[in-house]
């Protein structure tokens, strides 16, 4: 289960700000790594990994492919409740060639004989920073500067997703949501990179 916070970044300047704080309440923050991504997200023709609740992504990067499978679950707010599951691939391949893993076993009867295609790519600078209290890490604060692109439509955006850290306790995310709002007047995101993606595709509003 994936558990994070998503809030709209306003503009560069507040982006920047985000970047460079070295506090926020009595947190601290700290760089510890940029990455730079392509997501590529995959259905069917006919969407039948979205038909039964799902999304799924391939993220290609300088680590290698990442397949990302991920159930699709209304946001609480900024807070974001889903199934995941992750498989590490040398290249893109179709269900039937993963090796055996629960994301093979989902995904497989969702698709059956049909083969998967991408719906549309993204490409990410994602800039991580660690969130500490009283020395200790807590959470991670991910500032994504996203560019999608979808045939001849493109959308560029700036985003913060917070995660905490392993056996760091829920309610500590209602609490660093709060000094981030407060502090930056970030608003919730309710929708995820797929499902805005999925918007954009399909030329809605």
């Amino acid at each position: 289960m994936e558990i994070e916070a998503k809030m709209r970044v306003p503009d560069p300047g507040v982006y920047w700000t985000l970047q460079t704080a070295g506090t926020v309440g009595d947190y601290t923050l700290k760089t510890v790594e940029v990455k730079n991504s392509r997501d590529i997200y995959i259905d069917t023709r006919w969407r039948r990994i979205l038909a039964e609740g799902y999304s799924c992504r391939l993220r290609e990067s300088s680590e290698g492919v990442l397949l990302t499978l991920k159930s699709l679950e209304p946001a609480e707010g900024a807070v974001h409740r889903r199934g995941e599951w992750e498989l590490s691939l040398s290249a893109f391949q179709q269900p039937v060639e993963w090796p055996e893993c629960e994301a093979r076993q989902l995904v497989i009867p969702l698709v059956g004989r049909d083969p998967l295609i991408p719906l549309f790519d993204m490409q990410q600078t994602r800039i991580i920073r660690m969130l500490s209290h009283l020395k200790k890490p807590v959470a991670e604060i991910r500032l994504d500067r996203v560019s999608m692109v979808s045939e001849k439509r493109e959308q560029a955006y700036l985003d913060l997703e917070v995660e905490l850290l392993t056996g760091i306790l829920d309610e500590n995310l209602a609490i660093i949501i709060q000094l981030l709002q407060d502090a930056w007047d970030l608003q919730p995101e309710p929708l995820s990179k797929f499902e805005r993606g999925l918007k954009l595709l399909d030329h809605t509003q």
